[in-house]
């Protein structure tokens, strides 16, 4: 049986266009401009948060002055996330998948470039105690490099004790995919935002969906 790995946002809770939101708020009291939708994808979107206020500010910064610059940024997230309450639960049909796979006794873990504020903030709202061990999540801890680079699915398949090319890794943006393919991970399904589907295709993912409650999904995993 395969393990599970799932990159967290955007890919089990759609916040996408939150965490835009407050970047865009963010740049806006230190940047002239706006942030493109193609800075996003390449320099924002699965990024660490010191790739990204270097990528804001450009120049370098210590571990401890990115995430002292970051907090202002995700303490807006964190607020746009509780001022949508209709919003805050976890993608469609993602509980039904993570009890069966509970159920089934399969591996999983979350490799995210999320904060450990932002960790204990999904971990309280969506009690994901209930189906990760809190000790084996990957997230950003100043000392991964950041996706493309192949190391949060390499730890995240050690953890698993599995080979990546016997774990599925669900993902959303180009660089979390990316990592998955450069850490040899055996197959990677695609959750779309915003219609991005054709996008996440022509990135050689095994599967593109809407979210878990898409047939064909439950098909392919069924062969694991």
């Amino acid at each position: 049986m395969k393990g599970l790995i799932f990159d967290f946002n955007g890919t089990l809770y759609r916040d996408s266009e939150k965490h835009e939101k407050a970047w865009q708020l963010f740049a806006s009291k230190h940047l002239s401009r706006p942030i493109s939708e193609t800075e996003f994808q390449e320099y924002i979107h699965g990024r660490t948060n010191q790739e990204a206020i270097e990528f804001i500010f450009k120049k370098k910064f210590s571990v401890s002055e990115a995430n002292e610059v970051a907090a202002e940024k995700e303490r807006i997230y964190r607020q746009l996330c509780l001022d949508d309450q209709e919003g805050l639960h976890l993608i469609e049909g993602a509980t039904e998948l993570l009890d069966n796979a509970s159920r089934q006794q399969r591996s999983m873990t979350i490799a995210t470039a999320a904060g450990k504020e932002n960790l204990d903030f999904y971990f309280s709202l969506f009690n994901l105690a209930k189906w990760f061990d809190y000790e084996k999540i990957i997230y950003d801890n100043g000392q991964i490099k950041s996706k493309p680079s192949p190391d949060y699915y390499l730890q995240a398949s050690r953890i698993l004790e599995k080979n990546p090319q016997d774990c599925i890794v669900f993902e959303d943006s180009l660089s979390g995919i990316l990592a998955a393919r450069n850490a040899g991970i055996g197959s990677v399904v695609a959750i779309a935002t915003n219609h991005n589907n054709a996008a996440l295709a022509h990135e050689g993912v095994d599967l593109v969906v809407d979210d878990y409650l898409d047939a064909n999904l439950r098909a392919y995993l069924a062969l694991f």
